[in-house]
């Protein structure tokens, strides 16, 4: 599967669980809570359509940390008061329960290998003396 530019992962615990009707289609959103490194708590707001009963009482009754896959989406509205209000939230395709031991990728991780050097070209000779091989 090819990846967007906008994807994302993220770990969490979900709190706040709810599910509304959207036509023939149901929308479950929660807030995921993160906690990063330093021990700081952020809150990300996840919409998922259409899961079954079964990922819904889960997500409801579980203390242990999911994973999210999804997209970041931007969100402009005006409020009550007449004021542009602006806030980000997940658009999320699918979770995996139980990722308690799930480790972010960290480039400083993975060992490169060395890269090979590149041939320098030749100054002297011009590669677009030669015939056009387009025409």
């Amino acid at each position: 599967m090819s990846e967007s530019i906008n994807s994302l992962k993220v770990a969490g615990k979900p709190k706040w669980v709810k599910t509304k009707r959207a036509g023939g289609s149901t929308v479950t959103s929660f807030s995921l809570n993160h906690t990063d490194k330093k021990g700081n708590i952020h809150y990300f707001n996840v919409d998922m359509w259409n899961l079954e009963e079964e990922q819904v009482e889960f997500l409801r009754n579980t203390e242990n940390t999911i994973l999210v896959f999804g997209t970041l989406k931007y969100n402009e509205y005006t409020n009550k008061d007449g004021v542009k209000m602006r806030n980000n939230s997940i658009l999320a395709f699918k979770f995996e329960k139980n990722a308690n031991n799930y480790t972010p990728y960290n480039p400083k991780n993975i060992e490169q290998e060395p890269t090979e050097r590149v041939q320098s070209i030749d100054s002297s000779s011009d590669p677009f003396d030669e015939e056009d091989p387009f025409a």
